[in-house]
């Protein structure tokens, strides 16, 4: 809790027994059982509403800052130069963010049929409920939200429901997000680029962001898209006939038949056959960090009768084969009786 403010400094409160810290080389890092972790951003949150202040964003994320101890419990934060800075408003809340997103609250991977129903997930350390892999998948009433028993403004560190590259059906019905550190939905695949075009059916491939590195990215028999990056145009198709583990970060891929002359190193590559459907209705997309829905799926979407408090966009549609290279093409969405 801010107690203080002024454009110099703030005085930040923070329960020593529910959070403990020490301060390094002036910043502020939290510590458990055999481990230490930097804080590294700062999202501000209303003391009634619990939700994200207005047009607040990451304006104290990702940025230098100088700690010292006033008393047990009660830290000043500046900036490192003396600055001035908008600190936030006495009373405001602060989530301050630490550690990285290495363990999902549950993991659903190469499974079929799962169906998860009437459950509160009051906070994850990662990725909320992390699908990967997966066909036709059901949540209904399942819940990412602080729990408001301890007055919590925080549930996950990251996505809420994240589903990459899965297939066949996805429901999502009556479900509620609130103080996520992301987005509460994100469906989408994973390109990855042609590092090496090692014959006219074979090739080198790369994950291209740490974090997808280790995955089973195809099998014999899916269809594979080839992309042109800039403009994310699929230039053509082709059938997968193995599918060969080089290292953490790179594989091969073969096809059964020659790629298409165009092709060229750089590119990129997606699984067309881990596309879903999907449908979102009956959801309650509170105030989180980021925004509602992202969908990147060229199968057939149904946004329906939601409600969407999300502090960024409500709905966005982004496939990209440049930064988090989150592929699918959208060809099919309908939006419909939402209250934004």
């Amino acid at each position: 809790k801010v107690l203080n403010s002024t454009a110099q400094y703030m005085d930040v409160e923070i329960d020593t027994e529910q959070y403990p810290y020490i301060l390094e080389n002036n910043q502020l890092i939290f510590v458990g059982e055999g481990w230490k972790s930097a804080c590294w951003s700062m999202m501000q949150f209303e003391p009634e509403t619990h939700f994200v202040c207005y047009n607040t964003g990451d304006n104290l994320g990702w940025v230098r800052y100088h700690a010292e101890a006033l008393k047990k419990g009660v830290v000043r934060l500046k900036e490192p130069n003396g600055k001035p800075v908008p600190y936030p408003a006495a009373g405001t809340l602060l989530v301050l963010r630490h550690s990285t997103r290495e363990h999902a609250g549950m993991f659903i991977y190469h499974s079929e049929g799962v169906k998860m129903e009437h459950i509160n997930v009051y906070h994850t350390g990662g990725l909320g409920v992390l699908s990967q892999y997966s066909k036709d998948l059901t949540f209904n009433d399942v819940n990412l939200i602080p729990n408001a028993a301890k007055n919590r403004v925080l549930s996950g560190h990251d996505d809420g429901l994240h589903l990459m590259g899965c297939s066949g059906q996805v429901t999502i019905e009556n479900c509620r997000f609130a103080g996520l550190m992301d987005d509460p939905i994100n469906i989408h695949g994973t390109c990855s680029r042609i590092v090496k075009v090692l014959s006219p059916t074979r090739l080198q491939c790369r994950f291209m962001q740490d974090m997808s590195e280790g995955m089973e990215w195809a099998r014999p028999g899916e269809t594979a898209g080839f992309i042109e990056s800039k403009t994310m145009h699929t230039f053509g198709k082709g059938t997968i006939t193995k599918f060969e583990v080089v290292n953490k970060a790179e594989f091969i891929v073969e096809f059964s038949e020659p790629v298409p002359a165009v092709l060229k190193e750089g590119n990129v590559l997606e699984n067309l056959s881990c596309t879903p459907d999907a449908e979102i209705r009956n959801c309650h997309f509170g105030s989180c960090r980021a925004r509602g829905v992202l969908v990147s799926t060229p199968g057939k979407v149904v946004i329906e009768d939601n409600v969407f408090e999300s502090s960024g966009s409500a709905i966005l549609i982004a496939g990209d084969a440049n930064y988090w290279f989150e592929s699918g093409a959208v060809k099919d969405v309908t939006i419909r009786r939402n209250e934004f």
